[in-house]
């Protein structure tokens, strides 16, 4: 079986993709749906569907007396996607926020996730509140069929 960690972020999103179609999906659908995820699209996406084939992971089937093609995962890439999944949310995930202070309370935003933010009376309540409030965002992102955006913001301070 392959290791997870030798696996693209294109690579585990086909399969949660392949997986999603349970073997309706054709190369078209995977298409369509791959181009509402943010993910890396080198190399291209049936390149990568065929070294899944090859690597046991994915099954190609053309329908008789048709040129569709339908892909589905196969027990080794069922297997291969949920220890992947298992990984994935056993990872604590870290964004940046920044806090600022108004009149009477304060405010927070996630620098990574447009849209997510929080307010509180008091510090602890802001933090408290855009931790829901991330948790939130990304169940949302999750069950939209959107992939998960990676922190990317680092935080410093600089004396001037």
């Amino acid at each position: 079986m392959q290791n997870l960690t030798q696996l693209t972020q294109l690579e585990l999103v086909l399969l949660e993709l392949v997986a999603k179609g349970q073997g309706k999906w054709s190369w078209y659908e995977l298409a369509n749906a791959l181009s509402r995820r943010d993910v890396p699209r080198e190399p291209d996406m049936m390149v990568v569907l065929k070294k899944l084939a090859a690597d046991g992971l994915v099954q190609r089937y053309i329908e008789t007396g048709s040129p569709r093609d339908r892909w589905e995962l196969t027990a080794e890439g069922s297997i291969l996607l949920t220890e992947a999944t298992a990984n994935r949310q056993r990872e604590s995930m870290r964004y940046a926020i920044a806090i600022e202070k108004a009149n009477s309370n304060y405010s927070a935003y996630v620098l990574d996730l447009p849209g997510c933010t929080a307010i509180g009376t008091t510090l602890e309540e802001v933090e408290q509140q855009i931790k829901e409030a991330i948790v939130l965002h990304l169940e949302e992102l999750q069950q939209a069929g959107s992939s998960i955006p990676e922190a990317r913001t680092l935080c410093k301070y600089v004396e001037v």
